[in-house]
């Protein structure tokens, strides 16, 4: 079977990069749902551009913070009147996609800050403001725990399934 050599091999320990890319992806996912199709877009082009090209020259990352300044300006042109920034809801889907933004550009840099590290936590702590459900809390206890199980995979440098039993 093809496909199966496009599976990441589970028993070697892959890069901080794609661990980080899976924490990324895991906290993404309730945001889904409420980002504006605008910045949807943005977000799967860019997730096009991880995984077509390999390297990623200056210009690129320039190009797409010039798009993440127009799909913020698109997705909140009606918006950014003080009062419309006044309700909680409006203003915390702009801290999210100011924070794709952000994340997007730093994942394309390649390089790995303290910001980056620190924006899984942001987004599932910023999705609290629209699921406050059991399913939410089940899902954030959940990814919490896969977390773990990711630091623990790349600080043993052993594979998957040794990482999960510990």
């Amino acid at each position: 079977m093809r496909f199966y050599k496009n599976l990441h091999d589970t028993n070697s320990t892959p890069s901080k990069q794609v661990l980080l890319d899976y924490a990324i992806i895991l906290s993404i996912a309730p945001h889904i749902f409420i980002i504006n199709p605008i910045m949807l877009l943005y977000l799967f082009a860019s997730i096009i551009l991880f995984f077509t090209v390999k390297k990623i020259s200056n210009k690129q990352i320039l190009l797409f913070a010039f798009l993440g300044a127009i799909a913020l300006a698109i997705s909140f042109y009606d918006t950014f009147t003080f009062v419309g920034l006044k309700k909680l809801d409006t203003f915390v889907s702009l801290i999210i996609s100011l924070l794709i933004v952000a994340v997007v550009l730093q994942r394309l840099s390649k390089e790995i800050n303290f910001y980056l590290l620190f924006s899984p936590a942001l987004f599932l702590s910023l999705s609290y403001f629209f699921y406050n459900s059991f399913f939410m809390l089940f899902y954030a206890v959940s990814v919490l725990f896969i977390f773990l199980i990711l630091l623990l995979w790349y600080r043993m440098q052993s594979s998957f399934i040794a990482a999960f039993k510990m």
